[in-house]
């Protein structure tokens, strides 16, 4: 029960933090090595 309280609070809280790391690394990786323009 104390996962469920938690689950939603730390989706929002969890999101910016885990999507701030693979987001830059994540974007810099696929464009020189996958030109698509």
């Amino acid at each position: 029960m104390e996962l469920m309280t938690k689950q939603p609070d730390a989706a929002p809280g969890f999101n910016p933090a885990q999507n701030a790391e693979p987001e830059p690394h994540g974007y810099e990786e696929p464009q020189p090595e996958e030109p698509l323009v």
